[in-house]
């Protein structure tokens, strides 16, 4: 929000002029910048409802804030999603951690994932799969870590429940068996821990692993 050490001021009315209109290089947006000093970026439909000389009121400047506010929200999280795939809730929590309130996150995220730029059901199939490939783990773990991301309940199970049947789960017990089995110091109760720990059930390592008891610990 701007402050209001106003160029001008009609009793408790804060009034500023519009000094610059310059339209960005992508035609999409341009920049505002006021008589009192804060600088906007706004729709290039906003700008043209604006003329240098104008003169805005304290509404006017908060409705620019809030725009301005919005298209840099938009343009962050275009940012974030060019780096690697995100849920909505990670969106939001990296959000809030730059400063923007939920009344600004709320309607940029609402646009991205009608446009299918955020899409939780390909973000689940995708982590999925290069979770088994590079750090296979059980169904119990895997449902944890999409509950971590933010993943809904329903979603999650319908995609374990569509990726991982029990021949899926019992290769990619094989494959974790056979790295944690590289470690020197790697006996056979420690294996049983460290499964356990990835979420696979132990009725499954029991089945492969000798002399592991049943109890667990």
């Amino acid at each position: 929000m701007p402050e209001k050490n106003s160029s001008s001021q009609n009793g408790n009315r804060v009034t500023q002029t519009v000094q610059r209109i310059i339209p960005g290089s992508s035609g999409e947006f341009a920049k505002i910048e006021l008589s009192g000093g804060p600088v906007f970026f706004v729709s290039i439909e906003t700008s043209f409802r604006l003329r240098i000389g104008q003169t805005v009121d304290e509404n006017s400047i908060e409705n620019l804030a809030d725009e301005s506010d919005s298209l840099k929200c938009r343009w962050k999280v275009l940012e974030l999603l060019g780096l690697r795939e995100h849920t909505r809730y990670q969106l939001l929590l990296k959000l809030r951690k730059r400063g923007f309130p939920d009344r600004i996150i709320t309607p940029v995220l609402n646009l991205l994932e009608e446009r299918g730029a955020i899409d939780d059901l390909r973000f689940t199939e995708n982590w999925l799969r290069l979770r088994m490939k590079k750090h296979p783990e059980g169904r119990d773990a895997l449902f944890s870590g999409l509950f971590r991301a933010g993943v809904s309940r329903q979603i999650a199970e319908r995609v374990i429940r569509g990726e991982i049947d029990d021949k899926t789960e019992d290769e990619a017990l094989f494959g974790a068996m056979e790295k944690l089995n590289r470690r020197r110091d790697m006996s056979p109760d420690k294996l049983k821990r460290a499964l356990l720990r990835r979420g696979f059930p132990l009725s499954k390592i029991s089945r492969y692993i000798r002399d592991i008891p049943q109890e667990t610990d």
